[in-house]
């Protein structure tokens, strides 16, 4: 009974892709032993890439922040797949080590404690930027609809268009 459940329990928990190494195998522990064998030496390797990606994922200032939050959030789940979890805060600092160095002083004056929330992070970025298109856009007579983009990274300017 209890090799059955801790067999059904393997199968739950594997990807498709891994299922089918030990679809055939009813052992649990020779189960195991059989993904170790095929998989366990590659997880390292498969780790580091994944890792490597999250460490030089950098924004390019072009694309929605929102956009570049979803791709970052995508290689931790896939890092985490891979059997290596990180911290919100391990999260938060990848995430904001990769932003442009003229965002410094949002993230100096954003307090992420105690969660680390990338989401509120981005959602306070998009917040100021949304304050100045209408600030620029009232000096120059202009309307938030149609405001000026001189100087404005076209991420956050699209912000709006995004949430």
């Amino acid at each position: 009974m209890r090799a059955a459940r801790a067999d059904a329990e393997i199968a739950l928990r594997l990807d498709d892709d891994y299922g089918e190494t030990v679809a055939t195998v009813n052992d649990p522990h020779e189960a195991w032993n059989t993904l170790e064998r095929r998989y366990g030496s590659q997880q390292s390797g498969i780790q580091a890439v994944i890792n490597a990606g999250l460490t030089l994922a950098k924004w390019d200032g072009q694309t929605p922040i929102t956009a570049h939050r979803d791709h970052m959030k995508v290689l931790r789940t896939r890092l985490a797949g891979a059997g290596l979890s990180i911290t919100d805060l391990q999260f938060y600092v990848h995430f904001v080590n990769l932003l442009p160095a003229n965002y410094d002083i949002i993230i100096a004056v954003y307090d992420p404690s105690p969660i680390y929330s990338i989401d509120t992070l981005c959602e306070h970025f998009c917040a100021i930027e949304l304050r100045k298109e209408l600030r620029t856009s009232q000096s120059t007579g202009g309307t938030i609809e149609d405001p000026p983009t001189r100087g404005k990274p076209k991420g956050i300017e699209k912000c709006r268009k995004v949430q």
